[in-house]
């Protein structure tokens, strides 16, 4: 899986590259940092996730593969969904109130559908709660990602929420 990840996470930075979407590179960006503070709500809950049921893991290597498998997912569906698709759609639907929102929903939308792909292990069921799960966090990275311009504060959210879910489950 960790493999997988990574190729996909190389694969979404050549295609930005090739593409000519470096924008997500080279745009004005906020101190990683202070963006996190959007985001608060995720790093709070995922604290509370691992504190309450990561106590009993005693596998290091566990953790760690864990960490990197997370942090990886983080940087594929996100530089996807938020470095080209939220830039594309803001291309094209321009920096007005109404088209900057189109872009982030739409943006999330495609994100949560992404989650489709996990119906095999979920169930229908299970999959369509985590797509719109996964719709609604999209929005709100999509927000945080549209304000700072940092897409590395959201990778990280990205990754940490996931590693914490890992724990939730």
């Amino acid at each position: 899986d960790i493999i997988g990840e990574a190729i996909l996470a190389i694969l979404i930075f050549v295609v930005l590259l090739l593409w000519k979407n470096s924008y997500v590179f080279t745009q004005k960006q906020e101190k990683f940092t202070s963006s996190l503070r959007y985001g608060w709500f995720y790093i709070l809950l995922g604290c509370l996730f691992i504190l309450m049921y990561g106590s009993g893991i005693n596998d290091s290597a566990g953790i760690v593969n864990t960490a990197i498998f997370a942090f990886l997912v983080g940087v594929y569906e996100e530089f996807l969904c938020r470095g080209w698709l939220l830039n594309e759609f803001l291309e094209r639907y321009g920096d007005t109130k109404k088209g900057v929102w189109i872009s982030i929903v739409a943006s999330g939308v495609i994100f949560g559908l992404i989650h489709f792909i996990n119906v095999s292990s979920n169930g229908f069921a299970g999959t369509l709660t985590q797509a719109m799960n996964a719709s609604a966090t999209g929005i709100l990275f999509g927000f945080i990602y549209y304000k700072t311009k940092n897409i590395w504060s959201v990778v990280f959210l990205h990754g940490f929420w996931d590693f914490s879910l890992f724990f939730y489950k």
